[in-house]
């Protein structure tokens, strides 16, 4: 048996008669940039989201989303942005390009609910007067600790940023409200990426904010700058979503609630057969949160030989996924344009012990039993 990471042609192939449809409709128009249909899926977006039309920008890529939040609220190179150490780089990469300063912050760590995302608890210490905003980022899919980041922030008057690439089509449990992992912050960002909750046959991305000048800014950034044709009001760029991906993401959005809970029952199933082997630390969150999982990481044990677990699985047929196999902090191009205040050693014990396992939508019960055996096989 031979099992991926993620398997985004799976999806295709259960959703083949309405894409195919769509996508020759879009060929057929001869309307590939821009259009009613980039319009509606923004719309429709933000009925999901339960927000207004103006609150949702789509644009080319994730990475370009988390650019385009910084500019629209406003942050000038040589504002420090707090960061998570453990995390993908494109949070990191945008702030560095529009010469902001991240300052690293650490993970909760091994035991916390929040285990892999950004600890509350330690950012004290990061703050300087030119500190002005934190990014905090649903990492795999499970939610951030929104109201004491939300708290930390007003109390600093920092901005509060949200990366929900991986959570979007979540919940996180906000004293007892059930609030969609995106709206958990003052702007966010997602993207569109195929193996994302959300995912196009290409790239996209979007930024969500109910700070309506915000919106209008980001909007206006991602257009070459343009309030309306030709009508020219900033120095921006060509950040667009193209017609065909829309028309993918409009149909996969009717769909996103199925998907996200395929993947929780996947979780749900790794939970039930894995909790009694105390070597490994297993996801979880707050009770009440329904997060996408959009991967299943554990940590493992000190003592299991990490390397030896993933290249039996390789052999196997199985992935497995090393997500991120060194803090940022740890990469030269990103040390000496950065700030160290803290430690940082839960960010660095997850990279040396994290292990991700294979979860998709659309997975089979004989793939997802096959997993285990063979992982429990190999923990002997």
């Amino acid at each position: 048996m031979k099992i991926p990471m993620a398997d985004p042609a799976r999806q295709y192939q259960f959703l083949q008669g309405e894409l195919d449809v769509a996508v020759q409709h879009v060929l057929g128009s001869g309307q590939y940039i821009g259009g009613a249909s980039v319009s509606a899926f923004e719309r429709e977006l933000a009925e999901y989201l339960g927000l207004s039309a103006e609150s949702v920008i789509s644009c080319a890529n994730g990475t370009d989303a988390l650019e385009l939040a910084y500019e629209a609220i406003g942050l000038e190179a040589g504002d420090e942005v707090i960061i998570p150490a453990h995390n993908y780089v494109a949070a990191a990469e945008v702030a560095v390009r529009l010469g902001l300063i991240p300052v690293w912050a650490d993970a909760t760590g091994e035991g916390g609910a929040q285990c892999y995302n950004i600890d509350p608890n330690a950012l004290e210490g990061l703050i300087s007067p030119k500190t002005k905003a934190l990014v905090a980022v649903n990492l795999y899919g499970l939610p951030i600790d929104a109201l004491r980041l939300k708290a930390f922030c007003h109390e600093h008057h920092l901005f509060l940023i949200e990366d929900n690439a991986q959570g979007l089509g979540g919940f996180a449990d906000v004293s007892g409200q059930s609030v969609p992992m995106g709206l958990l912050s003052d702007i966010s960002t997602t993207s569109f990426f195929p193996t994302k909750p959300l995912g196009c046959a290409g790239d996209g991305g979007a930024i969500v904010t109910t700070n309506l000048l915000w919106a209008e800014r980001a909007r206006c950034l991602a257009r070459h700058g343009q309030a309306e044709k030709y009508d020219y009001r900033m120095v921006g760029r060509n950040s667009r979503l193209d017609a065909i991906q829309v028309e993918i993401l409009r149909i996969k959005l009717k769909h996103l609630p199925e998907f996200v809970q395929m993947q929780q029952q996947t979780a749900k199933t790794y939970t039930e057969a894995l909790r009694g082997d105390a070597r490994l630390t297993l996801p979880m969150c707050e009770a009440g949160a329904s997060p996408t999982y959009h991967q299943y990481t554990l940590l493992l044990d000190e003592g299991l030989d990490r390397e030896r677990i993933r290249l039996g699985l390789i052999e196997r047929g199985v992935a497995s996924g090393l997500y991120y196999p060194k803090p940022l902090h740890w990469y030269e191009v990103y040390s000496k344009r950065s700030l160290v205040r803290s430690s940082l050693s839960r960010s660095e014990d997850i990279s040396r012990r994290m292990l991700s396992l294979p979860i998709f939508p659309l997975m089979t019960d004989e793939e997802i039993n096959y997993i285990i055996d063979n992982l429990k096989d190999l923990l002997r």
